[in-house]
């Protein structure tokens, strides 16, 4: 093609959004979704769910409707502001690979990655052929409208994939070959998205990792130097910027790279900037792309959106949700059950829908809804020779959903099942069923039994049944590598002139008797629940963290909903348990308990008897006694002796491994990693940055606890010889245990003993709490080790009590950690505050607080309990979370770990032991701890 080298550039700037109202959100393309987020970093939800691969997206300016591409599929098609569907404007073409897109002048431009082409399309597109600009010397990447630099066409970049060779080039749009090259780009450099602004244009390098300005004579400078660079084979960058958008004098850079080296963000930078740096960011749930900009969405929802749901008194449980009357779904749907007003989010990825199952396959509905008196929405529904009615009321802070069903094929279809696909980025919304049964195929994915609670953390739950089908049943799905999740409840085929009913009332714990201050308790009571999430079945090929995962049971306790199961803090459910069994009418948090210590013991356990860390992977010494621990709650809360017989002896396998480690025969167990300085072991604990090992402190507390409950299960289960056996192992634990770990230099207990002697302490109260909470140290002289430990807290200057305690008062030096999270400096200073070096872990400030309670420190647990409460009752984050965030899965950006300003520091986003701070408001109570820890008294 005839390619003329240099284009003369119009100097006059032209505002790209002009036309956008004051407030605008920005879209950004990530894994399979779309999501929503204001500009100033908020997530507002996912805009659109479970795309085939999608890349460009662009925005109508006059219009706001928005144009998505996806590759996989070859699709591009046309949303509302909402994100409903309003039609096709190019065919699925998977070979043309279509990318960026950018909307001109009622024209939209497609880059055409596997033709090699750049198109466009009129208006709305599909009925007309596109022009093409074809032939081009490598891929296209993106388009860009050159409106900005008072120019009719677009800017676009090509790249070849192997060499990272390409170009930025301009096409005027009509006919023919107009084209121009602006500036060839080297070997390395791989263009992506492009955006213009007051004559120059701005491309993303993602292998250099870093944008370039471009200027009139073609000449290109370097704007932006490398985001953060990191050794690696492919690219000088993990940090590789794909999009770019221009706001208000704002660029708007999307990083590709590795979250866990700090990508997966979009950076913002003031253009003006003569050297360009950043303190605001969006921090994106999986690889950001490309990047677009439409008008704020409207609180109140467009003319076809059908509102539903009231605040009703301050203080009342407030439902809300929307039905959209053109596709018969419902897009929103969010609650806040404990009379706040937190209702504000979406729960949703995607629409709630209704479908049919005949002969084994899916029936697609489609139809319309309309309003029904005050509170209601009717759904007409058609498919497969069916008509089905489905009703939706909401009122008073529950709603009903009403099911009639009529026509020919109604006979045909063997059930109907609501669909309720929540975003788990928004927050870990969990059903908590009163029973679970095996599906038939495969035991992993077990099913839920109605009634269920399902609840939405720090914003309350949700009792769901069905009078026509009390034990429905449903599926519980979900993908940790798109942190969704998806609840399917198996309806029956309502048949002519009767009607199948689901009920979701808001449901609120009761207060317990352990609890005089009902304001504190109301604080409480939103985290509760948060400690009992339930994993979802995730099938085999669940992508994360550069992993492919193997299928992981659903049904159990886990970390989150998407995350995994890990044995080493089953003694933190147990508690959780034994503290409030029973949820709600029908539904008890045992079942979750039984179900957790199952798989511990029976599927994820090695020949030799040592239970596995996480599902069937490593090897840790907390396990074992921390299931143990688990078993004596489910039968202490129970009473279920039939459970306790048949499992006795599996049990007793379970606690051998642990006595077996006991090598030298002084009662106190030790593992199998050293603990020595610059071992750099995976720690053999749950606090597994931290590389303990050889005779532990906390293991051999967990140790204690777990044989004394044995002792007690023997007895009920009439084996009083196996009951003495366990009673002298914890004998002769205690006896030794104080004397192995007390370090007399700071007068409280280090936390191990490595293989060469020494005693490591990292100045940490959880060895010495636990240690007093359990009994293996006196009130007299825990008060002594507790007091010193808060004089070395109080001399660091921390204050920020809404967070507990950080987990040690100094830094852990790299020598005694992980390697690469211990930080450079050889004392650990560098680091200190964050993660698990000195970072507000907040789950270990429970286990200080029983142990202050336990020695008479009341005033002072009082303190940093109730700035806690404080906290937890106004919500921190936008999803309405006080200690999470949603699920991030990307390190620093979680809020189940802060450091000491607050800021999160974590990546799981929502981690269930966080929550066991909460066990603090009932085990202030000393009868309620005499209750819970009887074994140990």
């Amino acid at each position: 093609m005839k390619i003329s080298r240099l284009l003369p550039f119009s100097l006059a700037a032209v505002c790209l959004l002009c036309a956008l109202p004051t407030r605008a959100d920005i879209l950004v393309t990530e894994g399979t979704d779309i999501r929503r987020y204001s500009d100033t970093g908020t997530f507002l939800g996912t805009f659109l769910g479970g795309l085939d691969v999608p890349m460009g997206i662009a925005a109508s300016e006059t219009t706001g409707d928005v144009f998505i591409s996806q590759a996989g599929s070859g699709e591009i098609r046309r949303y509302d502001n909402d994100g409903t569907n309003l039609g096709l404007v190019a065919p699925g073409q998977a070979d043309a690979k279509p990318g960026g897109l950018a909307w001109v002048k009622d024209r939209l431009y497609v880059a055409f990655g596997g033709t090699k082409a750049i198109g466009s399309y009129a208006g709305k597109g599909a009925a007309e052929p596109p022009r093409l600009l074809a032939g081009l010397p490598a891929a296209a990447q993106d388009v860009a409208s050159a409106e900005p630099n008072n120019l009719p066409g677009v800017y676009f970049t090509t790249s070849d994939d192997a060499t990272g060779e390409g170009m930025l080039g301009y096409w005027d749009g009509v006919d023919g070959h107009r084209e121009k090259v602006i500036h060839t780009f080297a070997p390395g450099s791989q263009p992506r998205g492009a955006v213009a602004w007051n004559g120059d244009v701005f491309v993303a390098l993602l292998k250099a990792g870093k944008v370039v300005r471009v200027n009139a004579k073609g000449e290109a400078e370097d704007w932006m130097a490398p985001l953060n660079k990191f050794s690696s084979p492919q690219y000088v960058a993990e940090n590789m910027p794909v999009g770019l958008a221009i706001r208000d004098g704002r660029l708007f850079v999307s990083s590709y790279g590795l979250r866990d080296q700090g990508g997966r963000k979009v950076f913002i930078y003031q253009i003006s900037d003569k050297a360009p740096q950043t303190n605001q960011t969006i921090n994106c749930l999986s690889a950001p792309q490309y990047l677009a900009f439409i008008p704020a969405a409207d609180p109140k929802g467009s003319a076809r959106m059908l509102p539903l749901g009231d605040s009703g008194k301050p203080g009342d449980a407030v439902l809300r949700a929307t039905a959209d009357a053109k596709t018969g779904t419902l897009p929103f749907l969010s609650w806040d059950s404990e009379g706040g007003d937190r209702a504000k989010l979406n729960l949703l990825r995607s629409p709630v829908t209704l479908v049919g199952r005949a002969a084994g396959e899916v029936v697609r509905f489609t139809g319309t809804a309309e309003k029904s008196g005050t509170d209601g929405v009717l759904f007409r529904l058609a498919g497969g020779g069916a008509e089905i009615l489905w009703t939706v009321r909401v009122k008073d802070g529950a709603m009903t959903m009403d099911f009639t069903g009529s026509g020919d094929g109604l006979a045909k279809f063997e059930r109907l099942e609501l669909v309720l696909p929540f975003d788990a980025t928004a927050a870990a919304t969990c059903p908590f069923p009163s029973g679970w049964t095996n599906d038939p195929d495969d035991s992993k994915k077990a099913k839920i039994i109605l009634p269920s609670l399902i609840y939405a953390p720090d914003l309350g739950s949700l009792r769901v049944s069905c009078p026509q089908a009390p034990s429905l049943q449903g599926r519980w799905e979900g993908r940790r590598e798109f942190r969704s999740t998806t609840i399917t409840l198996e309806l029956p085929v309502p048949q002519s002139g009767k009607e199948i009913v689901l009920n979701f009332e808001p449901w609120n714990l009761p207060q317990p008797k352990a609890v005089a201050d009902a304001r504190q308790w109301n604080a409480a009571r939103r985290a509760w629940l948060n400690l009992l999430q339930v994993s979802a079945y995730r099938p085999d090929g669940d992508f994360a963290h550069n992993i492919n995962y193997p299928a992981e049971p659903g049904g159990v306790w886990a970390n989150n909903v998407v995350s995994d199961p890990v044995s080493s803090f089953v003694f933190k459910l147990a508690d959780h348990v034994l503290l409030m069994p029973e949820l709600a009418p029908g539904i008890s948090a045992t079942s979750l308990l039984r179900r957790t210590v199952e798989l511990w013991m029976n599927d994820a356990i090695a020949p030799t008897g040592q239970v596995s860390y996480v599902y069937n992977a490593g090897t840790p010494m907390d396990g074992n006694p921390a299931v143990l621990i688990g078993a004596w709650a489910y039968v202490e809360a129970t009473g279920d002796t039939d459970w306790l017989n048949r499992n006795i002896e599996r049990l007793e396998f379970v606690s051998k491994f642990t006595e077996g480690r006991d090598i030298d025969g002084d009662g106190i167990v030790e593992s199998q990693n050293s603990g020595n300085r610059n071992s750099h072991s995976h720690g053999e604990t749950a606090w597994d940055c931290i590389s303990s090992g050889h005779k532990n402190a906390y293991v051999n507390a967990l140790a204690y606890r777990a044989w004394r409950g044995m002792a007690d299960l023997e007895s009920r289960a009439g084996r009083p010889e196996q009951a003495a056996h366990f009673t002298k192992l914890a004998d002769r634990l205690k006896e030794g245990y104080v004397k192995t770990f007390l370090n007399p230099e700071t007068g409280w207990l280090g936390w191990w003993r490595s293989a060469d002697g020494e005693l490591h302490d990292i100045w940490s109260d959880l060895p010495t709490s636990l240690a007093i909470t359990y009994g293996l140290v006196s009130p007299e002289q825990g008060r002594e080790m507790l007091d010193k430990h808060w004089a070395s807290l109080e001399k660091t200057g921390f204050k920020n009590f809404e967070l507990g305690i950080p987990l040690n008062t100094r830094p852990i030096p790299p020598s005694l950690m992980l390697t690469g999270f211990g930080g450079k400096l050889e004392d650990g200073s560098d680091t200190f505050g964050l993660w698990l070096n000195g970072g507000c872990t907040v789950m270990n400030t429970n286990i200080w607080l029983a142990a202050n309670y336990t020695v008479g420190r009341t005033e002072r647990a009082d303190m940093v309990l109730n700035a806690m409460l404080a906290r937890q009752q106004r919500g921190v984050f936008s999803n309405g979370g006080s200690f999470q965030n949603g699920i991030v899965d990307a390190p620093p950006n979680g809020a189940e770990f802060f450091d000491w300003k607050g800021n999160p520091c974590g990546y799981e986003g929502h981690l269930v032991y966080t929550y066991s701070w909460v066990q603090s408001l009932l085990l202030r109570d000393p009868e309620t701890r005499a209750k819970i820890f009887r074994t140990l008294k």
